[in-house]
Order: structure tokens, then sequence, then C-alpha cells
């Protein structure tokens, strides 16, 4: 099979084309790593590890976590609701 000067200058743009493709996904995905996480995401786990500490009884690193959460939270974002922060509050004799 004959391969045509036509022939190659498509796949040499097909390759070009795509390799430029894959330079502005890597850029992206790189950006999105270095955003940091979102707030969401670092309540989820605070709560987690909230709860973790608290079955241990470690009630001093549970008002540690409370209060960072606590500093998370604004109009958008809520890191407890009231109850919880009460029964956290009562069962860390923190009242």
């Amino acid at each position: 099979m004959k391969v045509t000067r036509m022939m190659r200058i498509v796949y040499v743009l097909a390759i070009l084309f795509l390799g430029a493709q894959l330079t502005v996904a890597q850029r992206n995905d790189n950006m999105l790593l270095n955003m940091g996480e979102a707030t969401s995401t670092v309540i989820t786990r605070g709560r987690a590890l909230l709860l973790d500490k608290f079955l241990v009884g470690d009630t001093s690193k549970v008002k540690e976590i409370e209060t960072y959460l606590n500093t998370l939270s604004d109009e958008n974002y809520s890191s407890f609701y009231s109850v919880e922060k009460w029964l956290i509050d009562y069962w860390t004799n923190d009242l």
C-alpha cells in the first residue's frame, strides 16, 4: 500500500492535534490538584475524625476538632446542626 504525501500530512496533523489535546487536559488536572480540598470535603472528613475521637473517649481532641470545624461554617456551609453542637458540648462537659 502506497502512502501519499497528503496522507502523511493528515497523519502528522492528527498527531499534533491529539498531542495538544493531551497537554491541555494535563494542565487542567494539575490546576484541580493545586486548588486544595473543597470546604465540604474538609467538613465531612473532620466530622468522621471527630466521631472516631469521640468513640475512643478523647474529649480534648473532640473539642479541638469541633472548634476547627466551627471556623469553617459560614453562610454557605454548616459544620453541625444546632442539636449536634449542643450534644457535643454536653458530652465533652463544655456547657
